[in-house]
């Protein structure tokens, strides 16, 4: 492993001094093209905009430098090529946390589910439940949810059916019995002396 780090610590080095003598060669180009105008041109590019614009590539180089550093490239590409085939692939059996997740609904009523044999679920090694992505498919296509359109008319359509029933019914007045009402009675009773026993108002 060290041996193979010291290949690329030179490799490294090489590529530096390639991109240096690259640099100065281009530089070098400019100058000359520079110096063969007229004098017009030549007074315009200064020597001040020629060290500015070599500082700028000289930083960039650097950041590019740090940025290998810090970064190995070939594992962030190789952890993106991982994440991407983990999306892919999706989990064909699902413990009742991911079956809750994926249903949208709790966990407590997943396990409600899973004891009444609503949806069919295998448990392997003792306590933990298993369900399968297609029972769960499966049980949605039978018993899928209202939508908020459908449950709004749904309550205006009990609505109109309870007044319906309610202006059909004959009121009578609220009577009570005598049973109930000695029990009344029998009951403040045990109030007012509960109350003068504990000194009570």
């Amino acid at each position: 492993m060290a041996r193979s780090e010291g290949f690329q610590t030179k490799g490294k080095e090489k590529l530096i001094n390639k991109q240096e003598n690259l640099n100065n060669m281009a530089t070098a180009e400019i100058s000359n093209k520079v110096i063969k105008k007229d004098d017009s041109v030549l007074c315009m590019v200064s020597t001040a905009v020629i060290q500015s614009l070599m500082n700028r590539i000289e930083s960039l180089e650097q950041a590019v430098e740090d940025f290998r550093s810090k970064v190995n490239v070939n594992d962030f590409v190789s952890q993106v090529i991982d994440n991407v085939q983990n999306i892919t692939t999706e989990k064909e059996m699902l413990n009742v946390t991911e079956a809750a997740e994926y249903l949208g609904i709790s966990k407590s009523t997943v396990y409600k589910l899973t004891c009444s044999h609503t949806i069919p679920f295998y448990k392997p090694l003792g306590k933990t439940i298993y369900i399968d992505r297609k029972d769960l498919i499966d049980w949605m296509k039978t018993n899928q949810y209202k939508s908020q359109k459908q449950l709004q008319e749904d309550a205006m359509r009990i609505i109109t059916q309870n007044k319906r029933a309610t202006s059909h019914m004959i009121t009578r007045p609220l009577t009570v019995s005598a049973d109930e009402d000695s029990r009344l009675n029998r009951m403040r009773q045990l109030a007012s002396d509960i109350r003068k026993k504990y000194s009570l108002k």
